[in-house]
């Protein structure tokens, strides 16, 4: 069995990886179902996880595929990173 936590900051996913956390997954809840976490948070995230460590991110609703691009583009992955989301 693998364990996902769903986490909104940097905080929540060093507690989520100190629980032994196979897969992060960024939203913000308060944001809806599917919500997206700034580029900015995700970056924090990214930071306080281990490379191996693979990582979700939840990118909103599409009702833009233009915007959704820039949303990707806009994320801050990391060479080297694990499987990503």
């Amino acid at each position: 069995m693998r364990l996902l936590v769903s986490v909104r900051d940097a905080a929540e996913a060093r507690a989520a990886i100190a629980g032994g956390v196979d897969l992060l997954d960024a939203k913000e809840p308060t944001a809806g179902a599917l919500g997206a976490v700034s580029p900015a948070v995700f970056a924090a995230i990214l930071a306080a996880t281990p490379a191996h460590l693979a990582v979700s991110v939840a990118l909103g609703e599409v009702d833009d595929p233009r915007g959704l691009a820039r949303t990707i583009t806009a994320l801050p992955f990391r060479a080297g990173q694990g499987p990503c989301y």
